[in-house]
């Protein structure tokens, strides 16, 4: 019989360990990263349970050098000589009430996932009466996510690339992926029905919409996973004394920051009297919309009160400090908040993070205020982070957000109204245009942030390569008109 059992002393490991009597050795499955966020491994759909035999199949053919062609070549002899096959064929069989068939796996299968690394380190869960003390993340309803090892390994790192995962899990997971991870990392889920949050991570994912260029759940989900580098980078629980429930609110507010996003700005809904806007008075527009909607969902239904488990005093709390992160999103308190990180350098001298302990000295019953502020920043800086990734990543997001901005640039032509900055596709160069917004907004911030938090500086560094790739860009685009002239 084979047994597992989670690691649960590192929160990042996802892996399993195998009884030694029935050992898979590691470097036969090595690109076998199959991760099941599920409730119970006997509800296991069968193609899925053949695609795991058949990539196995395909790395013991490879192993043998043996023709692909042959690979449905005598099956019996091949799963006989192949010790790890074989352990992973009777543990499929054995705990599942599906009865596989292997005569009749089709090649097809085979060459679908030869760039689809799967893994059996991360399997989660099996038959309900074989595995009693296995905590995992269970979903409803049931589904399979699949991602490499790579993605998986990165999710915590600057290099962490969001487009290679949504690419692995679809676009429809991609935020429900990391919420889970994240969750789960931070133990959160003894504070939260589960079924619950899969249920409300399914509705917020839905509510976001698909057809805008940039702001959709794949930003909410860049977004979370951001907060989550740079609370981990900055230690950011220690130092602002934050319990579950402070750092749950602040991945919860990141997950539904742009709920519904119509995909115009502010002053554009205002501009065209949107009921959105009527609905606020023309004041934080979008943010108030996000974070209404997002309670009214909660209230909407009882599978999607994920609060449930709350007594009244913390769900006020949390419900406090999503409201004012969710609006401390909206760009017209940057200014408020850059000012509040330079002066918090300047009160308490604070250089490349010394002194910096100091901000929390001696504020007693302030301590939730200066928690929220600290909150709200990091929100905002996860928001206007794109610049501080990798050129590669940034690129992306960067095409993203100025196709968002040109078609409400058409937009406006439409309705008679004037086109708003950066907008105008006929006149607004993309470089130029990043260029100025690291340059005014983001670089300023992030290298005040990081004397507050040097562990943080990879970010503004980041910002200035970033800055002197699209100069290069740039110098192209104008000798190219210069010669055109």
């Amino acid at each position: 019989m084979i047994k597992f059992q989670q690691d649960l002393s590192d929160p990042s490991s996802r892996a399993f360990n195998i009884h030694p009597n029935a050992l898979i050795k590691k470097d036969k499955l090595k690109k076998l990263f199959f991760n099941i966020i599920r409730k119970k491994l006997n509800f296991l759909e069968e193609n899925y349970l053949l695609t795991i035999i058949n990539w196995l199949e395909k790395e013991t053919i490879e192993t043998q050098n043996q023709n692909k062609n042959n690979i449905l070549k005598n099956y019996t002899e091949l799963k006989n000589e192949n010790e790890e096959y074989q352990t992973l064929y009777n543990f499929l069989s054995d705990y599942t009430n599906i009865k596989l068939k292997p005569d009749t796996i089709a090649e097809y299968n085979l060459e679908k996932l030869q760039n689809k690394p799967i893994s059996l380190s991360t399997l989660k869960k099996f038959s309900q009466n074989k595995s009693q003390n296995i905590n995992l993340i269970p979903t409803e309803p049931e589904k399979y996510i699949l991602f490499s090892e790579e993605s998986i390994n990165k999710i915590e790192t600057q290099e962490f690339n969001i487009f290679k995962l949504e690419e692995e899990v679809g676009a429809e997971n991609t935020l429900s992926v990391i919420s889970c991870y994240i969750f789960n990392s931070n133990n959160l889920y003894s504070y939260f029905n589960y079924n619950k949050f899969e249920n409300f991570l399914q509705a917020i994912t839905k509510g976001y919409n698909r057809e805008n260029p940039y702001h959709t759940d794949l930003h909410a989900a860049d977004v979370t996973q951001t907060s989550m580098l740079y609370t981990k980078k900055a230690n950011l629980v220690k130092f602002l004394k934050l319990n579950p429930l402070d750092i749950a609110s602040l991945y919860i507010s990141c997950i539904v920051h742009d709920y519904k996003h119509p995909g115009y700005t502010n002053q554009f809904l205002i501009n065209i009297n949107s009921p959105i806007s009527i609905r606020s008075n023309d004041t934080d527009v979008l943010e108030a919309y996000h974070i209404s909607q997002t309670f009214k969902l909660i209230m909407s239904n009882e599978k999607y009160n994920i609060f449930s488990e709350l007594n009244n005093e913390n769900y006020r709390l949390i419900r406090k400090r999503m409201i004012g992160c969710v609006l401390a999103t909206d760009m017209i308190f940057h200014n408020k908040q850059f000012n509040f990180v330079k002066d918090n350098i300047t009160n308490f001298n604070i250089s490349k993070g010394e002194n910096r302990d100091k901000i929390l000295e001696n504020v007693n019953e302030k301590i939730f205020e200066v928690q929220q502020d600290f909150l709200e920043i990091l929100i905002h800086a996860c928001d206007i982070s794109n610049p501080t990734k990798p050129f590669n990543i940034y690129s992306f997001w960067a095409d993203k957000v100025v196709t968002e901005f040109f078609r409400q640039g058409d937009k406006e032509k439409e309705l008679g109204l004037k086109v708003s900055m950066n907008c105008d596709r006929l006149t607004v160069s993309k470089a130029q245009s990043q260029i100025g917004f690291m340059n005014f907004i983001v670089l300023p911030f992030f290298n005040s942030l990081t004397e507050i938090f040097p562990e943080l500086i990879f970010l503004s560094d980041n910002v200035k390569n970033n800055i002197e790739v699209f100069k290069k860009i740039k110098e192209k685009e104008d000798k190219e008109k210069e010669e055109k002239k």
